[in-house]
């Protein structure tokens, strides 16, 4: 059984790990994606039951390898964590990028249920990312009414001006 962030040998490795994948996160986030690849596979070598560092390895794989390798990471992270929201919405997206709506809608569904369940994970900006990837995910699919909804129903939630606009924007279609 796969456990959160339980160090594969030892201490020593989980904070090797960790350190690994800030500084992959970093090259990542300055465009260094094929330097932040090689670290984060390090990382898992250390570390591979960490949620954390499975996102991360989905977020960086997403940029050099392709939806595919991404979402073996994100399933791996759901599988450790299956109440943890950022992967379903990073898979959502994902699965979005290559045309796959119909399952990026059952992930966003995923992630928001997960949301609702886990009150630490209701910021208000997680739940305006959620309710925007979930609309695309039905617009894709050829749902724009049930994007509409979903569009009002976040916007209850969170106030947002982005869902705000995007409902004028959608509405006029």
């Amino acid at each position: 059984m796969l456990t959160v962030d339980k160090p594969h040998s030892n201490a020593m490795s989980g904070s090797a790990a960790y350190r690994l994948a800030r500084r992959a996160s970093q090259l990542f986030l300055k465009g260094r994606t094929r330097e932040a690849e090689l670290l984060i596979r390090r990382a898992l070598k250390l570390l591979p039951n960490s949620y954390r560092i499975r996102v991360l390895a989905g977020d960086i794989l997403a940029e050099t390898r392709g939806a595919r390798s991404a979402t073996r990471h994100y399933d791996a992270a759901i599988r450790l964590l299956p109440e943890g929201t950022d992967a379903y919405l990073a898979k959502a997206n994902c699965l979005l990028g290559i045309g796959r709506a119909l399952e990026a809608e059952h992930c966003a569904r995923k992630g928001l249920s997960a949301a609702e369940q886990r009150p630490s994970f209701r910021n208000v900006r997680f739940l305006e990312l959620v309710y925007d990837v979930l609309s695309d995910a039905l617009v894709a699919g050829g749902k724009r009414k049930m994007a509409l909804a979903v569009i009002r129903d976040g916007l209850r939630w969170t106030r947002s001006d982005h869902l705000r606009w995007k409902l004028a924007h959608l509405s006029k279609r």
